[in-house]
């Protein structure tokens, strides 16, 4: 069971608003608790989600084939049968447009 001290870490964590000696014991404790480990994991996902709404069908298609099924980009052009150079442009587009949401949520 988690206490609501490391269950704020947690979110603190995933947030990236620990400073580097906060970061630094927190580690520690994620090393030695699976459970903490799985909550911060769920609060990052939760993070990456609410901001991968605002971007278009094609850039949230692409970037969620490279970083969560882990297809290169070589891979998602065939699989999509795309050019390789407009795969790399969704991709690049997507990430700057979770750029800002995502900031914004680290910073509230």
């Amino acid at each position: 069971m988690l206490t609501k001290l490391q269950e704020e870490k947690a979110s603190l964590c995933a947030l990236g608003l620990l400073d580097a000696s906060e970061m630094a014991n927190f580690q520690q404790e994620l090393q030695q608790n699976p459970s903490l480990q799985s909550l911060v994991h769920n609060e990052k996902e939760q993070l990456v989600k609410q901001a991968r709404k605002i971007l278009p069908f094609d850039q949230k298609k692409v970037i969620e084939l490279a970083f969560f099924s882990g297809l290169k980009q070589t891979e998602i052009a065939v699989h999509l049968k795309e050019p390789l150079g407009t795969i790399k442009a969704r991709i690049r587009c997507g990430m700057l447009r979770l750029r800002e949401p995502l900031t914004q949520l680290r910073e509230a």
